[in-house]
Formats: structure tokens, sequence, C-alpha cells
């Protein structure tokens, strides 16, 4: 053979290789292609996960480019009422803490049944601490929606402050059910409802249930405020925001006794002053939420230690702009220590509430009905709506007064 023939057919095998090779890299390419489309990911970009603090990217996959990607946002609805980014995967690898992993399913009537271990819901696992700050998580049937409720261990809005009813999840069954019918009975079934005081969120698993969607804020730190989170990050109707709100963006100061119940100073009582980011009420919803989510706004409920009238006052000019649409409910604690005759601060209180844009009605529940009562007992009791014309009415039984626009008045 001439060494021209050997060298031409040397360089034919090699093209042959080559072309092998190429096909086999192609093919190998193809597959990966498609393993990254079918698991939902474009090659090139990067996988997001949205969480309680915005959009945030992982899982980088670089089927094409090396190059970072740019933070993307994603308009989130849940029927049809604007939400934060933070609720679009409420519970993905949400890992939650909790003393007893077997909680309790609920039904109307107070019957439970054991609850599976895990997983917990939507993915998420329990891990079982015998140090948790929460107890055990249940499942109640609250305004046809299935609501996930963590329980605190320990009392304060715990699982002890529900013994006396017989057991702690029963009484919540009528408790959170009871106040779910009385929220109806005021005309909440849609849209947010704001939750400024929601301490362990017992209030605001009722909210959310009643509306579409419930936000609850609470600036307290412990349990209390862990309680509230533990919520929101079980159930994609609950937003939590673990800060106050004021008449501003900073830190206030605020008293408690034990970080139990508290308020801002001079109104929680206890004598513990703790400092804790407190918000603009406005302009937070507008940062987190959009110009948009205003006329949604269907109830804000205010808890305050008293304090309420003061913020109140503070709330008009965002109360007036949602009444551009339609005016909400507001509900305001009538603080127990103000309700005697002729109190200055209930005064106040109803000053504060002559302050709402156009014509309201007040109203309040009847309180009494329950006392010397089993959770069981009260639930079976009508609720009694009442109206309240001023400051020395209904002094003993009104814990609330919810204000109604005129045009929806009961």
């Amino acid at each position: 053979m001439r060494p021209t023939q050997g060298f031409a057919l040397a360089l034919l095998v090699f093209g042959v290789a080559l072309g092998f090779w190429y096909k086999t890299a192609k093919t190998q390419d193809s597959l990966a292609l498609a393993k990254v489309q079918t698991a939902g990911v474009r090659p090139g970009v990067r996988q997001i996960v949205l969480d309680r603090d915005g959009v945030k990217s992982r899982n980088s996959v670089a089927a094409s480019s090396q190059r970072p990607q740019p933070r993307l946002a994603v308009p989130v609805a849940v029927n049809s009422v604007p939400v934060a980014q933070s609720t679009a995967i409420a519970t993905a690898a949400t890992t939650i803490r909790v003393r007893e992993c077997r909680g309790k399913k609920w039904t109307a009537d107070g019957i439970s049944s054991p609850l599976p271990a895990v997983p917990l819901v939507g993915g998420a696992s329990c891990v079982p601490d015998p140090n948790a700050d929460i107890q055990r998580v249940d499942e109640y049937a609250l305004g046809g929606k299935k609501m996930l409720y963590p329980w605190i261990s320990g009392g304060c809005g715990g699982v002890e402050d529900f013994n006396h009813f017989g057991s702690d999840g029963e009484g919540g069954v009528h408790r959170f059910g009871g106040e779910v019918k009385r929220l109806r009975r005021f005309g909440l079934k849609d849209g947010i409802a704001i939750d400024i005081g929601s301490h362990v969120g017992d209030s605001t698993v009722a909210l959310a249930a009643a509306a579409d969607k419930a936000l609850a804020f609470d600036p307290n730190p412990t349990k209390i405020g862990k309680g509230m989170m533990t919520l929101a990050a079980l159930n994609p109707s609950v937003d939590g925001h673990n800060v106050g709100v004021g008449d501003k963006m900073g830190t206030e100061t605020f008293e408690y006794g034990g970080l139990c119940n508290g308020g801002i100073a001079g109104f929680g009582g206890g004598g513990q002053k703790h400092t804790f980011q407190v918000v603009e009420l406005q302009a937070y919803l507008a940062e987190k939420y959009g110009p948009t989510v205003l006329p949604t706004i269907s109830m804000i409920k205010t808890d305050l230690e008293g304090y309420d009238r003061h913020l109140l006052k503070k709330l008009i000019p965002l109360i007036r702009k949602i009444c551009e649409t339609k005016c909400p409910l507001v509900q305001v604690e009538w603080f127990i220590d103000f309700r005697r005759p002729n109190h200055a601060n209930s005064r106040d209180l109803f000053d504060s509430l002559k302050l709402l844009p156009g014509e309201w009605k007040l109203y309040c529940t009847d309180m009494l009905r329950c006392v010397g009562k089993t959770s069981a007992a009260c639930a079976a009791e009508p609720i009694e709506i009442v109206e309240v014309n001023g400051p020395n009415e209904r002094l003993a039984d009104c814990a609330d007064i919810m204000a109604v626009p005129k045009a929806r008045a009961l």
C-alpha cells in the first residue's frame, strides 16, 4: 500500500469515528434536554421557588448557558384576589417541629379522628421535638374550607387554654366555627380580611375561612408569633407578618406580661418593655401586594389592648381609600377596662369610630350568652347581634365593636 493510500484510509476511519461520536453526543444532549423539559424547567434558566420573602432562585440548570439569569416577577392570584408572591408555594419543603406528629381531624360536631403523621400537608414534614413551641397540628372544616391549625404548647392561647371546654380541639371546633358563623352574619364572605393583633392566629383562622384570605399582623417573636407564622405556612389562605402596625415605618415600644398578651407601651400592661418593628399599613400593603390590593380588602380587625382607638384614627385615610370602591367591615376591641360608665377611653373609642367616612351602624355580639357554658352548649345558642349607639351601652357583654356601612346594615 502506498503511503498516500494509507493516509487517506486513516483519514476516512477518523471521519467515521468523529461522526459517530457527534451523533451520540447530540442524542445525549437531546435526552438531557427532554429530561429538563419534562421537569418543567427551560434550558438555560433558573428554576425558581417562591417563599414568604419573595422570589428566590435555586437549582440552577445550565443546559445551554452558564450566565446568571434575572430574578423573575411572578403574579399570583388566589380566588381572584391579588396576593403577595409569598403564597404561590405555601408549604414546599416546609419542616414543622412539633411535640406530637399525629394531629386530629375534627368534624363540625366535635368528633375527632387521628391525622396521619406524615405528610403533614403539601409536602411538609413533621419532626417530633419535645421542646417545640407547637404542640400539634389539627385539621378543621370551617366555612367550606379545610384549615390546618397549629396549637401552641401550654397556655396563652395554646392547648391548655381550651381544656376547660372538655378537650382542646373540640373547643376549637365550636370557637372557630362559631366565629365563622358570626362573621358571615355581618356579610364577610370574600376578599381580604386584615387581622391586626392576631396573637396566635385563633382569630385569623376564622377570618381566612370566612373571606378569601387573611393577612395576620403581630410583632411578638415568641411562640405566639411562631404559632401565627406556622398557621400561615400551613394554609395558602393566610399570610403572616411578624410585625406590628403603627403610623410609620420603624420601631415601637410594646408592653407585655411574660410576652403572652400585650400592646403598645402604656396599654399592654405587665411592665415588661420590648421594642418591635412596626409598619405603616397602607405603604406596607402597597409594597408587598401592589396597589390593586386595596379594593379587595373586605374587613379590618384590631385587637390592641386599648390602643385600638389611636390606631383607628391613623387607619382612617386607608379606610377612606378602600371606600372609594366598597367600604370594609371594621372591628375594634372594646377593651374590658374601658367598659365602665362614662369612661373617657370608651368615649374616645366611639369618637374615633365617628371618623369613618360615610354613615355606619355599630354592633356587637352578646358575649354573656356563653358564660358558664361549654363550648358545645355555647355553639348551640343563637348568635345575638345587638346595636350599640354609644359608650355607655352594652358595657358588660360587648368585647368588640363591629362597624358596618349603613348601606349594608343588618
